[in-house]
């Protein structure tokens, strides 16, 4: 037997409460003294649920359709700005990516075990990758210092640290004549937010800049608004008087060499990054 459905049930025990409470009032006509009583107040009070049965369930199914009607609008607001859900950390970059775009305050722990999947992107024919963090002499260093809990030579340190690790990832795609390419561009800007793009997918994260986070909200972005504006400020921040290239993987060796022992690599790091084929 096919199941009814929820409505058909309810309706169907709605009716034959009506039913019960007009056969139980038709009853005491039929009776005398308290009985008759009895049995007419019985059926008045089934018939009197039932009325309240309707308009509840009326009141009910108009509340869940206003309801169904408004997350329905919501959802076409979401899908216009753009926002497709939320991910959890840590990203990872996909090794199929062609192009890849991040933004950051240094990602410190987050590059060096990206460092796998950022040499499969550069193996990619066609493949561009750009990254943005903060330069090492940003006057934005002790406002940093004093977010993290840093001293400003540690949190010089620590971006000059995820510098070591891309570098040192792209020199050793160029020894091995990958076709893909690398830029990192050094902002002296107040950094609000971090931004990732790979290929079609985006992700904003803002976080409070101190130490001990636990969970890092992530927001996923499709085309749309939040996308048109995170992806136009990131190029007019590559557009900024106020921005440094510290490195191109299209730079001789020897510049790039010297630019970076410029920020302050030591030594011992720049022969490790610029060693023979």
């Amino acid at each position: 037997m096919a199941k009814l459905p929820s409505w058909a049930i309810g309706l169907i025990t709605i009716l034959a409460s009506l039913a019960l409470g007009v056969s139980a009032m038709w009853a005491s006509g039929h009776l005398t003294g308290e009985l008759q009583f009895l049995v007419f107040s019985a059926g008045g009070v089934i018939i009197t649920s039932g009325v309240f049965a309707i308009i509840g369930s009326y009141i009910a199914q108009v509340h869940v359709a206003k309801l169904v009607s408004e997350q329905y609008a919501l959802s076409q607001k979401l899908e216009r700005a753009g926002i497709l859900g939320t991910a959890t950390w840590p990203l990872n970059i996909p090794q199929t990516s062609q192009s890849v775009d991040i933004f950051v305050i240094r990602a410190r722990t987050w590059f060096p075990n990206q460092f796998t999947r950022l040499s499969a992107v550069l193996k990619n024919e066609g493949a561009t990758v750009r990254i943005c963090l903060v330069h090492p002499d940003s006057p934005m260093i002790p406002i940093l210092a004093s977010k993290f809990n840093e001293s400003q030579q540690q949190v010089r340190d620590r971006i000059l640290s995820s510098i070591f690790t891309i570098v040192e990832c792209a020199e050793e795609a160029r020894r091995n004549n990958a076709p893909g390419t690398l830029s990192i561009k050094g902002h002296r800007l107040v950094p609000t937010h971090t931004y990732y793009r790979f290929d079609d997918e985006s992700y904003v994260v803002w976080y409070p800049l101190k130490r001990g986070r636990v969970e890092v909200p992530i927001l996923r972005i499709g085309s749309g608004d939040l996308l048109r504006f995170f992806s136009d400020d990131f190029e007019k921040l590559l557009q900024e008087e106020d921005i440094d290239t510290l490195y191109e993987t299209t730079l001789p060796r020897p510049e790039a060499r010297a630019a970076l022992g410029s920020l302050g690599l030591d030594e011992e790091q720049l022969t490790s990054i610029f060693r023979p084929p």
